[in-house]
This record gives structure tokens, sequence and C-alpha cells, in this order.
């Protein structure tokens, strides 16, 4: 099985990351503004993150929100998890290299061939750069043509 993250558990993070800004803020519009998002979106979120986990973490307040006993628990643990996630990429950029450079990819890690798949999108690609229809080859050149008919 692959270790690599699933969408779902990138949608937790942002949940998490969400819910740490607020606990900082208290306050749903100035969290939204500082996280960039509309703050319907960011309600929705936090709602969307308390059905997951099954308990309230937020009392809302048409002056802001404080934190229940669980949000205040749930938002220490955030962000400790966040800072964990976040640390091999500040190594990374200490250390100057990117996820994909070289310098990142360990010694003597190949590529992985093409599928035959990859290899006809490609082709077909070319040759609707060249103008030729999806299944059609491109026009062999007249000239060997005319050629062998001048030998008759």
């Amino acid at each position: 099985m692959s270790d690599a993250p699933t969408r779902a558990a990138w949608s937790d993070l942002r949940r998490l990351r969400y819910f740490t800004v607020l606990a900082e803020e208290l306050h749903f519009t100035r969290a939204a503004a500082r996280l960039l998002v509309a703050q319907p979106a960011l309600s929705q979120q936090i709602r969307a993150l308390e059905r997951q986990l099954g308990v309230a973490l937020v009392h809302r307040t048409s002056r802001g929100c404080t934190l229940t006993e669980v949000g205040v628990r749930v938002a220490g643990e955030a962000a400790r998890l966040l800072a964990e996630v976040a640390a091999p990429r500040s190594r990374r950029a200490a250390a100057g290299t990117r996820p994909g450079s070289a310098a990142a990819r360990p010694v003597g890690r190949r590529r992985r061939p093409a599928s035959a798949a990859h290899r006809r999108r490609a082709a077909g690609r070319r040759r609707a750069r060249r103008g030729c229809s999806a299944g059609a080859r491109p026009p062999r050149s007249a000239a060997p043509l005319a050629g062998s008919a001048g030998s008759r």
C-alpha cells in the first residue's frame, strides 16, 4: 500500500489548519481574512470538522467565538500535528531544495518508463500540432514517390 497522502488526508489537514487559525483569532471573519478564504467557507469547514469529530469545538456568538474544553485540546494537538507535517518542508527550505529538485531525490532513483497509454497520448498531441487528424498518420514526402514514377 502506498504511503502517499490521500485527498481526504489533505482535506483533514486543511481543516485542522483552519481550526488552529480560528483558535488563535477567536473570530471567524479575522481568521478567514488571515487564511485568504471567504468567511462562509471557513464556517462550513469548521462545522465539517466538528461533524467529523462528533463534538462541538467552538461556541459561536455574534461577537466572535470561544473554544470549548475539547476545542482547546484539539487546537493544541492540531498545532503540534501541523508543525510535524511542516517540518520536512522547512528542512528542505533551509537546505535550499525544492521537492522535485535533483538534490531532494535519492541518488540512483530512476524514472518509471512511460506507459503505452502515455506514449499514445503524446503521439496524438504531436500529430495534432502537425495538423493531422486523430487516426491519420502524417503524409509522407512526395519527393520519393515522384522519383520512383520517373524511373519506369
